[in-house]
């Protein structure tokens, strides 16, 4: 994906954050395989384990999902099951994007306020992982801030889809 000189500032930024998000994710996604092949071969050649593999596998996932969900959202790469698509005109269709999208945006935006809330808990709380002592709180602050993100992303999408429906 090469950036475009023609675009305006906001989507040159939108395009280099979405590249990064999507770099970092690969990255993760890379040290899982590798830490998961480690582990296994640890396991079933020499009964040694990777001490925390489990629990630095699973913040890995977490972390590498909710990097990935404004990206797949900005590049509406959700899997979607087009039942009616063939049935209604264009002008329908938007009207239900755009109601998906505000609907998508208000969900994002109230699960951002829950998360957040959560993560305070959990930092006043101190909750580690159970093995390394990993600190919980942050990942569960960069969920939040993902779906505050992604909650925008879907905002995005429905002004362009109103713009869209009267401009038709």
């Amino acid at each position: 994906m090469s950036i475009d000189p023609s675009t305006t500032d906001s989507s040159r930024l939108s395009q280099i954050l979405g590249r990064l998000l999507g770099i970092l994710s690969a990255l993760i996604l890379a040290g899982m395989a590798v830490l998961t092949a480690i582990d296994v071969i640890g396991r079933d050649l020499f009964n040694a384990p990777v001490p925390g593999g489990y629990e630095t596998t699973a913040l890995m996932l977490m972390t590498l999902f909710f990097l990935a969900l404004p990206i797949v959202t900005a590049r509406n790469e959700h899997i979607a099951v087009n039942l009616i698509d063939n049935v209604l005109p264009p002008a329908g269709l938007m009207i239900l994007q755009l109601i998906f999208n505000i609907t998508a945006a208000v969900v994002m935006a109230v699960l951002t306020w829950f998360v957040w809330h959560q993560a305070q808990s959990i930092l006043g709380y101190g909750d580690v992982t159970l093995y390394l002592q990993i600190p919980v709180a942050p990942f569960i602050f960069l969920a939040s801030a993902s779906c505050g993100v992604t909650a925008l992303v879907f905002v995005n999408r429905a002004i362009a889809t109103f713009r869209d429906l009267f401009q038709q």
